[in-house]
């Protein structure tokens, strides 16, 4: 629910929100590869690309056969 919560962020312009849904979303399930991917496509918009490589290669640990976003 909370990955939903972060696309409707998203689609309203509300990256604060945005985030802050994803990483509560990954506070509750810290393998959750959707949330991590998206997590990570916000940090590459915000250039900020230690964080996206960072949530990139977490969510490939989880989800070896690809990510379905």
């Amino acid at each position: 629910m909370l990955l939903n919560i972060s696309i409707a962020y998203e689609k309203l312009g509300n990256k604060a929100e945005k985030l802050q849904a994803l990483n509560e979303a990954i506070r509750y399930n810290p393998k959750y590869s959707k949330a991590l991917v998206r997590r990570g496509d916000y940090f590459l918009a915000e250039e900020e690309y230690n964080e996206a490589i960072r949530d990139y290669s977490e969510a490939s640990e989880h989800d070896a056969g690809g990510f379905n976003v």
